[in-house]
């Protein structure tokens, strides 16, 4: 912060007084000033959340600028984020999600870890299905043919 001005000695209704002009720059660094980890908070997804399809939406915030943001899924590797973003391609099942940051005094930021579900309807198995209506069809024909042939 700068400081300028002047100081006055001596009694405002006296002839005798002095003034002192002075230019004076101070600069003051709050403690802890760049050393203080940057918070993030999750949003999306909240804590034990269920998602029916395979993917969510990443969306936190953070508490300052920041030149690096990535998240880390099941405990596997980070992966760089360029902000908040939809995450694809979810199996289903329990999964954890941890944000971090790294500002630009190189303080690296984590947030909470998040759990979430991902419970997505499996889709319904017509290939199954078909396969074992042709295999019924089939076997009650068999059926059909040896009982005619029995009766002859």
């Amino acid at each position: 912060m700068s400081w300028g001005g002047s100081n006055f000695t001596g009694d405002l209704n006296a002839e005798v007084a002095t003034e002192t002009e002075f230019n004076l720059t101070q600069l003051y660094t709050p403690v802890g000033y760049g050393t203080i980890r940057p918070e993030i908070s999750i949003l999306s997804p909240a804590e034990n959340q269920t998602f029916n399809e395979s993917s969510f939406p990443l969306v936190f915030n953070v508490d300052r600028t920041v030149s690096l943001q990535s998240y880390s899924l099941d405990g596997k590797a980070n992966v760089t984020l360029s902000g908040n973003e939809t995450i694809g391609g979810m199996r289903n099942g329990l999964h954890t999600i941890t944000v971090y940051v790294n500002d630009t005094f190189g303080n690296v930021g984590a947030s909470q870890t998040i759990n979430f579900t991902v419970a997505k309807p499996e889709p319904f198995p017509i290939a199954v299905v078909a396969t074992a209506s042709v295999a019924v069809i089939l076997v009650v024909a068999g059926l059909l043919i040896i009982f005619k042939k029995h009766k002859h």
